[in-house]
């Protein structure tokens, strides 16, 4: 029906907008946690002239393109970096309204820690706690709500949820333990086999187990393969 299809689509641009403004935020907290720096003071402010950013100066995406990627005040190029974080994360907000419809905020939340722990491993390869620990508590606090809900309430949330959701609490503390037993007896006999107090550190940092126990917390330990693959490849690819 037209109805329907005006619904969709407000969300859908609802999802991207709001995904957008998301990820601006996201940017500062990428840059500034590394830092130490608080991420609500100063305001948003040129990195080169340090001039505080205007809200009209300051939209997702628009400015940037506006300004043509220059400091409104001193001129000096702003970095891709942003309006490209901003608009991956709009566009995951948008996949993520399209694949799980109105159950959507609750994977952008998970988008969410995720860019924040890629971009942040990418400057500084490391993950900081309340990404993977936060991460680990909201993948299993999710499937206790479906199941409490589903089990003792009237309301059957897994009778219309997509299969992401529907993960049993029990299975999601096996993926935790799986995944992170794994690698923890990898890095033991690494301890061993080398004769090394480090192991394999460089291959397997405690941060790399707060990873694998934060993205199994939230699935079932099939997808262990998978991930440690993903995080393999990359490091390799660093590496080289």
């Amino acid at each position: 029906m037209i109805i329907d299809d005006v619904i969709i689509t407000v969300f859908a641009a609802f999802s991207f907008i709001f995904g957008a403004l998301i990820s601006s935020f996201l940017n500062v907290v990428v840059w500034r946690v590394p830092r130490g720096e608080s991420i609500v003071s100063p305001p948003s402010h040129c990195p080169k002239c340090n001039t505080p950013i205007k809200w009209w100066c300051n939209i997702p995406i628009v400015s940037w393109i506006a300004l043509r990627g220059k400091c409104a005040k001193c001129k000096e190029p702003i970095a891709f970096r942003y309006v490209l974080v901003e608009f991956i994360g709009a566009a995951l907000f948008l996949c993520a309204f399209w694949r799980y419809g109105y159950f959507a905020p609750l994977a952008w939340v998970w988008i969410a820690l995720m860019i924040v722990g890629t971009f942040i491993d990418f400057d500084h390869q490391l993950l900081p706690d309340f990404v993977t620990v936060g991460g680990m508590i909201y993948g299993v606090a999710v499937s206790i709500l479906f199941w409490v809900l589903d089990s003792f309430t009237a309301i059957k949330l897994t009778n219309i949820a997509p299969e992401f959701f529907k993960i049993h609490p029990i299975d999601s503390l096996i993926g935790l333990v799986f995944g992170f037993g794994l690698l923890w007896l990898v890095r033991f006999l690494g301890t061993v086999a080398f004769k090394r107090s480090d192991g394999l550190r460089r291959c397997f940092s405690y941060g790399c187990y707060r990873r694998y126990f934060w993205l199994e917390g939230g699935n079932s330990n099939v997808n262990f393969i998978v991930i440690h693959w993903l995080n393999s490849r990359r490091r390799y690819d660093r590496a080289k």
